[in-house]
């Protein structure tokens, strides 16, 4: 059994369907991503599963433009 503390909250992993439609690309190129390691990816079994703070993460790594 899993010791939870009260600040921890488990929090759901998405699948290459629910990334794409977060991207706005398609699910074909999020599985390429994610086959070029330039996506970060959850293994489980032979599921592929897709952390959303590495997403959010990932995006933005990615944005171009604007102030810093």
């Amino acid at each position: 059994m899993i010791s939870q503390s009260k600040d921890w909250e488990p929090r759901a992993l998405l699948d290459a369907e629910q990334v794409a439609d977060w991207l706005g690309c398609s699910v074909k190129l999020v599985r390429k991503l994610a086959a070029e390691g330039k996506l970060p990816v959850v293994k489980v079994g032979a599921l592929t599963r897709f952390d959303p703070a590495e997403i959010e993460r990932f995006i933005d790594s990615h944005r171009v433009g604007g102030e810093k």
